[in-house]
Formats: structure tokens, sequence, C-alpha cells
């Protein structure tokens, strides 16, 4: 007894040491997860052919929202839109209190000019009102309009069904941990991403090194 006390307490060491906003919840939901018993992939999977698991994860969850991404294009192709990329900027520009165009992009992580597109296209629309900054008159501010907050309203009840069909083959508690698992390397991103978006790739590397060792 007194070694499975000492292992489980050493696991959970371990654990907190990669997840220190983790609770024991979450550890013990992840303890689950490892215990269980998973099928080989076939030798016919593409994920056998990659070396490394940080290439795994990558490529999987590049297709998973690359997925997401077509049943979003599907289904809000009934609201005139033409990518998911729409819904985000209306309801970002809904969601922040009056922001600026450059907030609204930097939000979205988007190219300046490609998020200035989807500005362009949700104006002419009638979904968006652009005004002029009151403090910089080289800015532009925007409102979501009346017409902007009923096309919203269908699409949260369209993406709400595509959400839960993306996930569908994962349980509540699966989706919780996977949440736990990956918002801290979103939260990792978003903080650096205003001063490291004009460096090269290998200035981006040393910047999330030693954000991660500090």
């Amino acid at each position: 007894m007194e070694n499975k006390t000492v292992e489980l307490v050493n696991r959970w060491h371990e654990y907190q040491q990669k997840h220190t906003n983790a609770s024991l919840t979450d550890f013990f939901r992840y303890s689950l997860q490892v215990e269980e018993e998973h099928a080989p992939l076939s030798e016919e999977n593409h994920y056998n052919k990659i070396p490394t698991l940080d290439a795994r994860l990558s490529r999987c969850m590049g297709r998973v929202i690359r997925f997401q991404s077509m049943y979003a294009r599907k289904a809000l192709a009934e609201v005139d839109f033409k990518n998911l990329d729409d819904f985000l900027y209306l309801n970002t520009i809904s969601r922040m209190d009056n922001p600026k165009k450059s907030e609204v992009i930097y939000e979205n992580v988007s190219e300046f000019s490609s998020g200035t597109e989807i500005i362009k296209r949700l104006v002419q629309l009638g979904l968006v009102k652009e005004s002029a900054d009151a403090e910089d008159r080289r800015s532009k501010r925007l409102t979501i309009t009346d017409q902007g907050k009923t096309i919203l309203l269908k699409c949260y009840e369209k993406m709400q069904a595509v959400s839960a069909m993306s996930l569908s083959v994962l349980s509540t508690d699966d989706k919780e941990l996977l949440f736990s698992l990956l918002l801290p390397v979103d939260m990792l991103h978003t903080s650096l991403h205003e001063q490291i978006r004009n460096k090269n790739i290998d200035e981006i590397s040393k910047e999330i090194e030693a954000r991660v060792k500090a």
C-alpha cells in the first residue's frame, strides 16, 4: 500500500510540474486516460509515418480545425457568410466594446490585409458599422448593427451544432481534459503574439522557449 501511495504522489508531482494550474480532478481524469488501453494504429494510418509526437499532435489538431472549418462554412452559407472568419469577426465585434479595427484583427490572430477584407465584407452586408475614432482620426471603430445581432443569433445556433458534431466522439470528461491541456498553449501564444508578430521564426522560437522556462 505504501509503495502505491508513493507512486501516486510522485505521479501527481510530475503532472503538477507540467500543468501548474491543474486541479486534482484534472489529474485523476488524465490518469484514467493514460491507463486506458488503446488499439494500435494500423499500418495504413498516416500518423505511423510521422516521427515525433509534436508533429503528430500538430497534424491532428490542424486536421480537426480544417474539418470544423469545412462544417462551419457549410452551416454558415445559409446566412451569406463566406467562411468561419466572418462569424468569428462579427462575434468579436459584438463582444468587444466599440473596438478599433486593429483590435478586432489582433484578437482573431489575422494578417492585417486579410482582416481588413473580412471587416469590409461585414460592413457591405450591413452587419457592422464603421465610425471615426474620436481620439485618433486615422483609426476606425466598429459596432455591430441590429441586423448583425439578428444574424449572430442564427450563427450561434448553427455553430453550437457544428461544435457538438465535431467533438461528438469525445465524452464530456474527455472534452474537459482536452480543454484543460490546450488552454495553457493558447494562453502562452496569446501572451506573446503582439511582441513576436513581426519577428522571424527563429526569434519567435527563442521567445517561446524563454517564456516556457521562466
